[in-house]
């Protein structure tokens, strides 16, 4: 008979498989930068950007992120933008000037805590 407990990991395919619990925050008057804490890892991110005219939203998953590793989102014309990416990730980084815009997060059962910092190529360099 075994001992090992099952639970939900970093590593483990099903953990992403399952239904996600949501997640929804935002800011209705963004200037700056915005540091979101997931309560548990992502599996799916969509932001959504409502502000008319063209406020533009840039994201990115380390403080020290170069600028070729911020990923710009545009507003165009007076209709709302969004994107989504299947990532997994415990924060985020948000900047913008004047923007409303909001966050969907698909979370896992995986506490935020079990996963490692985002880092090295493709995200500080």
């Amino acid at each position: 008979m075994s001992i090992y407990q099952y639970r939900p990991g970093v590593h483990n395919a099903s953990s992403y498989m399952a239904s996600g619990t949501p997640f929804v925050t935002g800011s209705d008057s963004l200037s700056g930068v915005m540091k979101i804490e997931f309560p548990r890892v992502t599996k799916l991110v969509t932001f959504h950007i409502d502000s008319a005219g063209s406020n533009d939203l840039y994201f990115y998953f380390n403080e020290n992120a170069t600028n070729l590793n911020k990923f710009h989102l545009e507003k165009t014309g007076s209709h709302p933008s969004s994107a989504q990416f299947d990532v997994k990730c415990k924060e985020i980084y948000v900047s913008g000037s004047g923007l409303q815009f909001r966050i969907f997060a698909s979370l896992t059962g995986i506490n935020s805590e079990e996963m490692f910092t985002l880092t090295g190529s493709g995200i500080t360099e």
